[in-house]
């Protein structure tokens, strides 16, 4: 009688135990076909589980158990994965101007409400906005700041989203630099006292042309400067 006792007990809490954790991988399994994931093999698994407690509870639980891990292998591959880069033109020393942030999600889920953190010498005008980027695109994010020194200035940017299934936070870091001119003029103004050539339309700028010189070094006709309003090789903005 006591023998039967501990057999039905070992049964009863074989039976709870299988229980618990079909229903955490069932859980898992409705999770992955709500997002559009397959469920093919976890799901096959727990029809052999169903077949196989009628005869070994023990050997049930390890392939609800394997179910289990293998839905929630499916969702790690179901994730975002962000990358990026840092760019800017024409940045001068106290004067504002933009970073602009090249986010690209390779992941196979949605980065949605991306928080972005920039650091570095200078002042943000604002914290940027969140972004959303969806599997395999690209977004851009202007940055308004305001440089503290010229030269090479690192800048460092944080993102941080959550994954829509479950709230897991994933993370990623972008660190680059970006050149900012000294303060000062931008420009001079002048008239040409060599034969150059204007790095705007490429036409020849002869001797005593009125031209715009480019605190970069380059020249060009003082009506290509107006037309076109920044340098075409450092984008140093020109203002008149």
């Amino acid at each position: 009688m006591a023998g039967m006792d501990s057999r039905m007990s070992t049964t009863e809490e074989s039976h709870k135990k299988y229980m618990d954790i079909s229903i955490a991988a069932e859980s898992a399994i409705d999770t992955l076909g709500r997002f559009g994931m397959s469920k093919r093999e976890p799901e096959r698994l727990m029809a052999m589980a169903d077949i196989e407690k009628e005869k070994d509870y023990d050997s049930a639980i390890e392939l609800v158990a394997e179910a289990l891990d293998t839905a929630k292998n499916l969702m790690e591959t179901c994730s975002p994965d962000l990358s990026g880069s840092i760019s800017s033109r024409g940045l001068q020393q106290g004067v504002e101007g933009d970073l602009v942030l090249t986010i690209k999600n390779a992941g196979k889920a949605i980065a949605k409400d991306i928080a972005i953190s920039v650091s570095g010498d200078f002042q943000l005008k604002a914290d940027p906005a969140p972004v959303t980027v969806r599997p395999g695109a690209v977004e851009t994010v202007n940055v308004k700041m305001i440089p503290r020194k010229s030269g090479s200035v690192e800048v460092k940017v944080s993102l941080l989203t959550k994954r829509a299934f479950d709230g897991k936070v994933h993370s990623s870091e972008i660190g680059d630099s970006v050149n900012v001119f000294a303060s000062g003029p931008p420009f001079k103004l002048g008239r040409a006292s060599d034969q150059t050539r204007c790095i705007s339309c490429q036409g020849r700028i002869k001797a005593g042309f009125d031209i715009l010189t480019c605190r970069c070094g380059g020249q060009l006709h003082l009506s290509c400067a107006k037309r076109v309003g920044e340098c075409p090789v450092c984008g140093q903005k020109y203002s008149f």
